[in-house]
Order: C-alpha cells, then sequence, then structure tokens
C-alpha cells in the first residue's frame, strides 16, 4: 500500500470536500459529499450511488463516525440527513461488481478495526462471502482505509495492526487539477502566474510541473481568513493557512493600506494552483484565476 497513489477531483470550487478521489489501479470508486451538497449530489450522481456502497458519515473533527452499506445511498441518506444529526461529510465508495454481500462483509471488517472513535451505531454482524470472493473485498477495504487515511485525515482510525500509508508528495489530500477554461491561457511548466486582488494579495505562482507548483518569495497573501473559510467545508485549506502565517520563517506580518497581510519569506510549494490560491485568499477560489492574469 505505501506505493499507491490517489489523485483528488474537486467537483465545486465554493465547496472543497465536494470531490471525487481514484486510486491507481484500482477499480473502485469514491466520492466524498458535504451535507449541504448531498441533495444535489444524489441528483447529479444517481447512477453511481445507487450502486451496492460502503459509506463513512463523520463529523468535522474526526472524533465520531457511522460506517455502514447499503445497496441504495440514495434512499438510505435520506434517514441519515434527518436522523443522523452529528455528521457534516459523507464518503461513499463503491464498485461496478460488488453486490449488497461484497459492501456488508466490507463494513463489518471496517467497524471491527475502529479504534480511538465513537462509532455512532452497531457492530455490524456481517456477511458470508464466498472463499473465492474475500481476496476481492480485503483489497477493496484496504483502498478504503487507505483513503480515510490518507486523502481525508482519520488519523489513528484503525488499530496499530493496520500499516498506515503515506500519501505521496506528488498527490496530496489539496491536489485540484489544474484546467485551462475557455478564454484563458494555458498551464506551461517554467511559466509564472501572478494574481491581485483587491483584499491585499499579491501572489506569483510558478508552475514547475504538472504536481508541484510554487508561491515564490515576496507573495503577499491574505492575513484575516473570511468566515466561510474557516467551516468544515475548507478546513483543509484553513489548517494550512493557519499553518503557513504562524511560521515566522515562512512568513512575515504586514500592513498594507491598514489591511493585515502576510509577506512569505521563502518559496512555499503546493500541488495545484487551486489549493495556493485558496490559502493565499484564505477563501473559497480556483486556481485558474491565475490564468486570466
Amino acid at each position: 500500500m505505501e506505493n499507491y497513489k490517489y489523485t483528488t477531483y474537486n467537483i465545486d470550487r465554493d465547496h472543497p470536500m465536494y470531490k471525487r478521489v481514484t486510486v491507481d489501479q484500482w477499480g473502485g470508486i469514491c466520492y466524498s459529499v458535504p451535507k449541504e451538497c448531498m441533495k444535489k449530489a444524489v441528483i447529479e450522481y444517481k447512477d453511481v450511488f445507487n450502486k451496492p456502497c460502503v459509506y463513512v458519515l463523520s463529523e468535522h473533527n474526526h472524533d465520531a463516525v457511522y460506517i455502514g452499506h447499503t445497496d441504495n445511498f440514495e434512499e438510505r441518506i435520506k434517514s441519515h440527513m434527518t436522523q443522523k444529526t452529528f455528521w457534516d461529510i459523507a464518503i461513499i465508495f463503491t464498485n461496478k461488481t460488488f453486490t449488497k454481500a461484497h459492501v456488508g462483509w466490507v463494513e463489518s471488517e471496517l467497524v471491527k478495526d475502529l479504534i480511538n472513535l465513537k462509532h455512532q451505531g452497531n457492530q455490524p454482524k456481517g456477511t458470508y462471502l464466498p472463499d473465492e470472493d474475500i481476496p476481492g473485498a480485503k483489497t477493496f477495504k484496504e483502498n478504503v482505509q487507505y483513503l480515510l487515511l490518507s486523502a481525508f485525515g482519520l488519523i489513528n482510525t484503525f488499530n496499530e495492526s493496520i500499516p498506515i500509508p503515506v500519501a505521496p508528495t506528488s498527490v496530496p489530500v489539496l491536489s485540484l487539477q489544474p484546467v485551462a477554461t475557455k478564454n484563458t491561457k494555458s498551464w506551461v511548466i517554467g511559466q509564472t502566474y501572478p494574481y491581485i486582488n483587491k483584499n491585499g494579495v499579491n501572489v506569483n505562482l510558478l508552475m514547475k510541473s504538472q504536481t508541484e507548483y510554487v508561491l515564490l518569495e515576496g507573495s503577499i497573501i491574505r492575513g484575516e481568513p473570511t468566515n466561510s473559510f474557516q467551516n468544515i467545508n475548507a478546513k483543509a485549506y484553513y489548517e494550512e493557512w493557519k499553518r503557513i502565517t504562524q511560521d515566522k520563517q515562512m512568513t512575515q506580518e504586514i500592513v498594507i493600506n491598514t489591511i493585515k497581510s502576510f509577506k512569505t519569506l521563502i518559496d512555499i510549494p503546493f500541488t495545484s494552483p487551486s489549493a495556493a490560491l485558496v490559502v493565499s485568499c484564505a477563501s473559497s477560489m480556483n486556481g485558474n484565476y491565475f490564468l486570466k492574469g
């Protein structure tokens, strides 16, 4: 598992946690959906969510989770929206060839491995699987655990006998795919892209490779987060912004025209332009704004 790589595809730029995640050489499908996006998601991805799946409901601190399985997620989530109030995000895993028996087996094995978290449900009884089906279900379970640990940050979720894979630095949680849109320039390796806004943000981003974008030394990033930036949907970005702005070796607090800002003292790498811009602006943004300069 330590050689696995995952890639994250942002679905809605206003909701960074609404995304699809894939793993190299894995036939499984994974979506994470914030509660406020759920009604839209079950319509947009009806063909995916109406298949047998394992799902995880989690609250923003990951102190409590609910693991379940169903052969019709659209119907099951309707009851969870009203009867289970603790959760903020649902993470759904499915496979085109799995039956309800397969996902039932995976659910039971996942719950057995849980530690340090309050599981908001009963221990499932498990489901019988023929011996020849168990290896495939076990691989599916391992990929689910890999993504929960690496892509969604549920650290210390499973018992110590399970290896905790480290996601390669080329494909971390904040990876949003840079795609040039109509009437914009294209991304070019080795080129620097500026971005300036009225809130004092004035940054330069160097594209070093398809998976490395560097916020250059001397860039000015926002000094105060927006209210929406501190909510669950932007939590990972908010924590990264705090880490950068609180490290005096990385940034220096300054005031420009009465606006509190931070000046970067070193080059800061990101794995996508969207991640760099969201952190720089302390607000939900799309990396393709760099292409409009």
